[in-house]
Parts: structure tokens; sequence; C-alpha cells
């Protein structure tokens, strides 16, 4: 085994043709026939020697892991030794079985090639071939295709005919009849592979048109057509190489072509494959690709982790299982097993297990300690969980987390069937609101199927949590405080608005200050105000937090008597629940003119015209001037090195009401009320 980085062709340590890509689990594989140039005049057929089958593997389409020879020519007990006539093969998986089909030159020479099945435990291998070959199939270039409904089917052929028919259930033999597939183009065809893609049928084939192969498709609403030509998606090659062969996959949620070429050997029977991103178009066409030096290397860079569908589910509302986060094995979910053990629904190409079932798809087949993850947008509040589940057993257990927080345990009884769906409920569960906030469910003991949980809101305010908060506050004279509101859960309320009241008295010094700060849910902590000095009265608000907790903290020294700061009117309310509180009455008194000139002056107050004044002498160079309603929204802001300005009511005032001017320079700041009538 070794590691490959590369681009295209991505495989260079030895030449690969017929690229079969599947993903299994988090890994995209290739397998490939594998051309040589050792064979002997009665070695190899048209030219082309061909041992065995190698398999690749990777998570990012840069790095390949070589896991060496899958299944070798004379390991095939049926298949004429030393032949070299391994051609194009294919690879399924079905209950955990891995079955590669492949075409050889039969030892009793009933054909040019018979068709044989290979398994294994694991997608690498090592391969166990059956005894003889499949009956009824005789050909070359097996295509495998397992449909939504659980039914596999194999195609073949080379020649103007394909040919398509139904697996049996053991996966190693035909069943019904053989049907010669309708509705292709005239004209050499070979190297069927079909895929399915949103209800659509796609049969994709290498087409001898006009020299050398082009690859072609055609479409149906059946996997045994008939079909609808529908064109070319890969034009041939023009410099020397005859064949192409391919297969697509989705991987990561990108589509993939894989195909091959001669760019390394320059001959055309020692080639190499290559991979490429495709795109569909509308009306269920294909997008020409063009072959690239690039590849898809670099193509999916780090593993992240994303909402399904590319939105994030909402709290409150519902969240289907299968929808869990794109991602992978160990990002997204947490699967025991690399495969999708249900009938190929929803997502097949991914380890977690779905299936439909309760009127819609669920996610069945769990183990303890799986766990799926859903990023979600929530609205902080009080709900009520429920999970639509089923099981035949008791003592088994989800765990829904949000960020890591446990919200809560479905104890989950037994409900007497697979399909037995019962609904289990965790009451009065508080989240705190957010967005892109995971949402993981842990199952403990496994053997349960969950279709869907559900979020209900039990109230929007008012719930058993601290809201609506009031308190007295803090005074500071003479001493050091660190006070705190203590931990307010918030939970019960969509958003909240903080209002308090700060104020300084005294000649504070340089070594005197307040401090006001919030936490939400225990978080870092954020600046209401920080202050040194004295400062007249303030009203202060922030408005529309959201979360589980709140602490609202003080910080702050005054160093002598008569030095005191004070915090109080500390209020938290619901959002939009007439935040202000009621004042005391010496702040809703109008300003009167002052007539010491260092103080501002603004008259008239209260406002009744539609121009007033601003007297601004007494302070110094740049100076700040700012107006704010009671709620702390700022209205009007402007910077002057005048003594004074005219400002206009109807410019600068929403409504009418109280609103707080404040004036700041580099040698003094001030605060008056202004009362707009």
């Amino acid at each position: 085994m070794g590691i490959i980085q590369a681009q295209n062709p991505f495989v260079t340590n030895i030449y690969t043709a017929d690229p079969s890509a599947r993903v299994f689990g988090d890994r995209l594989y290739v397998f490939s026939s594998h051309d040589v140039n050792t064979c002997n005049s009665n070695q190899g057929s048209n030219g082309f020697c061909m041992p065995n089958y190698h398999a690749f593997s990777t998570t990012d389409g840069t790095n390949w892991t070589d896991h060496g020879v899958m299944l070798d020519q004379n390991d095939v007990p049926w298949v004429a030794r030393n032949s070299y006539g391994m051609w194009a093969p294919d690879i399924i998986e079905k209950n955990g079985t891995y079955y590669l089909y492949f075409p050889a030159p039969p030892a009793d020479g009933s054909g040019f090639r018979r068709i044989g099945v290979a398994t294994s435990k694991s997608p690498t291998g090592p391969f166990v071939p059956e005894k003889n070959y499949m009956s009824g199939v005789n050909g070359i270039d097996p295509g495998v295709f397992t449909d939504t409904n659980g039914q596999s089917y194999i195609y073949w052929g080379g020649g103007e005919t394909l040919k398509g028919a139904k697996l049996s259930a053991n996966m190693k033999s035909i069943t019904g009849p053989v049907v010669n597939l309708r509705g292709l183009p005239s004209g050499y065809k070979e190297g069927s592979y079909m895929i399915k893609r949103n209800g659509v049928y796609y049969f994709t084939f290498p087409h001898a048109k006009s020299g050398s192969e082009e690859l072609a498709y055609a479409t149906g609403d059946n996997p045994l057509g008939p079909f609808t030509y529908k064109g070319r998606f890969m034009d041939r090659w023009t410099n020397g190489c005859w064949t192409n062969h391919h297969s697509m996959v989705e991987y990561k949620g990108k589509w993939i072509l894989f195909y091959h070429h001669n760019k390394i050997s320059n001959n055309d029977k020692l080639r190499s494959i290559e991979a490429d991103f495709l795109t569909f178009g509308p009306n269920n066409t294909i997008n020409k690709v063009i072959s690239t030096r690039k590849g898809i290397s670099g193509g999916f860079g780090p593993v992240t982790q994303e909402p399904f569908g590319g939105v994030a589910r909402s709290i409150p509302g519902t969240i289907e299982a299968e929808d869990y986060d794109i991602g992978g094995q160990g990002v997204a979910y947490n699967d025991t097993d690399p495969v999708n053990n249900g009938p190929n629904v929803f997502r097949e190409n991914e380890g977690v297990d779905i299936e439909a079932r309760d009127g819609g798809n669920n996610v069945g087949w769990t183990a303890n300690g799986e766990w799926l993850e859903y990023t979600v947008n929530a609205n902080a509040g009080a709900y009520d969980l429920e999970a639509r589940i089923a099981t035949i057993s008791t003592g088994k257990s989800i765990v829904a987390k949000l960020d890591g927080v446990t919200l809560g345990r479905f104890n989950l009884p037994n409900t007497g069937g697979w399909g037995a769906f019962q609904t289990v409920k965790i009451e009065n569960v508080r989240i705190a609101g957010g967005t892109n906030k995971i949402l993981r469910l842990e199952f403990e003991g496994g053997g349960t199927n969950i279709n869907w949980l559900k979020f209900n809101s039990r109230t929007t305010d008012g719930g058993n949590c601290d809201v609506p908060y009031t308190s007295n506050g803090v005074t500071i004279e003479r001493q050091t405080v660190n006070w705190t509101s203590g931990i307010l859960d918030i939970s019960c309320a969509s958003s909240v608005d903080v209002s308090l009241r700060a104020s300084g008295i005294g000649a504070m010094e340089n070594a005197d200050f307040l401090n006001i700060y919030y936490k939400i849910n225990g978080g870092p902590q954020v600046t209401i105000l920080e202050h040194v000095n004295t400062f007249p009265e303030e009203i202060l608000t922030v408005d529309n937090l959201k979360g589980n907790t709140l602490e609202i903290l003080v910080k702050s020294y005054t160093s002598f008597a008569a030095e005191v700061y004070t915090v109080d009117a500390i209020t938290v309310k619901s959002q939009g629940s007439g935040l202000q509180q009621t004042l005391a009455p010496e702040l809703i008194l109008t300003n009167q003119p002052v007539s010491d000139q260092n103080q501002a002056l603004v008259y008239p107050n209260p406002l009744s015209r539609d121009n007033f004044i601003l007297d601004l002498q007494g302070f110094n160079n740049d100076i700040n001037v700012n107006i704010f309603d009671i709620k702390g929204r700022e209205v009007y802001h402007t910077t002057t090195t005048k003594s004074s300005i005219d400002l206009n009511k109807e410019d600068i005032f929403p409504s009418k009401g109280l609103f707080i001017l404040k004036i700041r320079s580099a040698n003094k700041s001030q605060q008056l009320k202004l009362l707009i009538n």
C-alpha cells in the first residue's frame, strides 16, 4: 500500500484503465484494470495485456492510496491461465458484501469473454471468485446498478447492442429476461454505466460514432429502458487513444467523471485513469466535460461541516433525522460501519443507515455510540422536545445536546416493532438563541429507528426564569466593589433589553473608576461603560440580548468619602415589553437654562419650536455632541469646534419625549436632558 499525490493522471506508478468509481463510507474508491506490456503473441486480446485489477482511494481528491491488487487472473478457476484478458470491471456493495464483476477469457472457450463475480467483506479485498462464470451473461464490460427500491441490475456488451437484466437476490446470477436496451444510437457501444439522479435514469456509454470513442448518454424512466438518446458529454480523443471507458459518482456534494487516456505513454495500449468534475444542465442534460491537467486535485479542501441542502434547520420546528449535516464520518456523523444498510432510498453513498417508514425516511440500524449532528438556528426560549421513534426492546435512550450542552435524554419504550413508531417527549428544555449552532443526537444502546425531532415552544416570555428582573444596584464610596447581578436565567424570553442608571458625584481622581459589563451564557464580558473621574448621570441601555443566561457586573473604586459612584434602577425585560422604567421624579424634570458660562446651554428647553441653539462655551478643541433616546439609541451626532450650533428639531428627533444630550471635549463632559413637546 502506498500514497500517491497527483493531478491528471492521478495514478502514475502503473498503467491503469477502465475506472469504476464508488463511494463507500467517507472514502472515494476507484477500481481499475491494469495495462502492462509483457505479453507474448499468444497472450492478451486486441493488443491489450491486462492481468489483474487494482484499488485506489482518497478523501480529498489529491492524496490517493494504492491498495494494490484486488484480484489476479490466475486466482479465478474458470479463467484461461495467463490469458491477460481482465478487461473493464465494476463493483457494488450490498448488505455488507462487496461484489466485483469482471470479464475474462473462459478456459472452456465458450465465448470471447464471460463475466464472473468475486466477493469480499472489504472494498479493497481480498476477493474470492466464484468457481464458474455467470450463466446467461456473455460479453464484456459489466456495469452494475442498485435502484432506490433495492433491486440491482447488470448491464454488459460491446457492439451494436447493449444488454441488461435484473440481478437475483444473491447478486451472482440474473433473473428474468435479458433486455436489449432500446433508444440508443447506432454504432459500436460498450462500457455501460448507470446512475440515477432526481428520479431520472442516466444510461451512459462510450460510443464509437466516428473513429475513436466519445462518451454519450441517454435518459429514461426505467432502468431497463427504453431510453432517449441525449448526445455526448465528452469528446473523442484525437491523438491516438481509441478507447475511453468511464464512470461517474457524487462525492461530498460534487459529481466527478472518471475516464482514461494515454497521456503518459502515448501508447493506445498503456493508458492512465483521470478525473474531472462533472455538472448537470437544465432538462436532465449533462454538461460537456473537458479533460484538464488539474483534475479534481484540491477540489475538496479540508473536510468541513455544512447543513444538508445548504440551509440550517430551525428551532422551533421539525428536524428530519435523515437531514443530518454534510461532512462525512467523524465530522457530521459517527456510524460504526461504512455503508448505508438501508435499501438505498436516500443518501445511499453515506454511512448513515436510512430506510422508508412511518410516512417518510428514517434513520435505523443504530448502534451504541453512534451520533448525528445538525446545524441549527435557534430562537432562545423554553421548549418541549419530541422524537418519533421505534424500538423492539427497553433500556435504549437518545441524548440531545446543543453546542455540547445536554438538553435532555429520551428514555425509549419498547414500541413493539421496527415500524411501530411512537412519539416521546422531554419537557421544558431551555435553549440559548443563536445561529449555526450544532445539535447532536447520541444513541445509547442503539437498536432505535428515529424519524424526526421536533422543538415546540412552551412560551415566549414570562416563563419559569428571571425575566423580568429589577435591582437597586450598588453604591460605591471609598471602597473597591465587584458587584454582580448573579447568573440570570433569560431563556424564557426570545431576547431581553437591559437598562440602568449610572452617576458619579465628587472630586474623583484618575485612580477612581466605574466599569459596567455584561456576559451572555458565561462568555466574555462586554462593556456597557468604562469611566474614570467624575461624570454626570447617564441612562444606559443594551437591547436585543439573546441567550440562556445573563450576568451584569459592576467593578468600581473610589478613594475618599464623598466620592460616590451609583449604579441603580437596573431592569431586564423581554424585548418590546416597555423597557424604560419609571424614573425618579428628578430625572424627568427638564433642565432649565444654566447661567454658568462653563456649562452648556440649550434654549428653549423644553423645545417647543422647530429651531434651537446649543451653546458650547467652555468646551475646548473638538467637541463631540451626541443625542440618544431613552433606550440608548443614537439619533444625532456631530463634531464641532464652534462655541454654539443651531439645530432643527424635526431633523433630529423621531418623536416627542425625553432625550439625553451628551457633550464631550478634551477638557470636560456634560449630560443634559431634553424634553421634546
